[in-house]
């Protein structure tokens, strides 16, 4: 049975997540009806070290990533969800397509070491 283009990008974001962002722990939640309506298909926690206050040592940071085809959108549901991971402090992101995982994790990456929450290389 073929895969649909958002399987493929899940596939690519299971395959790259690891390269991409090391040392982060990511899982997709089993969707059943006795979940949360709109929870992203894959949720993780990116470790951060934190600069002078906190020397040396590391928090996570909480990360929602919903999978798309390259031309779907986020349903209501999945798209408020992200919001409140973004308004919790979190990282709250979308990938469009297989083709668009590695740039949507390098992405994430560079914001993150922009805001000083991860080191460079």
């Amino acid at each position: 049975m073929a895969k649909t283009p958002e399987g493929r990008c899940k596939d690519e974001i299971k395959k790259q997540t690891p390269l991409l962002l090391p040392n982060s722990l990511f899982y997709m939640p089993v969707q059943s009806g006795y979940g949360r309506s709109g929870v992203s298909d894959f949720i993780g926690c990116v470790p951060l070290t934190i600069t002078q206050a906190a020397v040396g040592q590391t928090f996570g940071l909480f990360v929602a990533n919903e999978a798309k085809s390259s031309i779907g959108n986020p349903t209501t549901l999945q798209a408020d969800f992200l919001m409140e991971v973004i308004n919790a402090g979190g990282e709250g992101i979308v990938t469009r397509g297989k083709r668009n995982v590695v740039s949507t994790l390098t992405g994430l990456r560079e914001a993150l070491i922009a805001k000083g929450l991860i080191p460079q290389g």
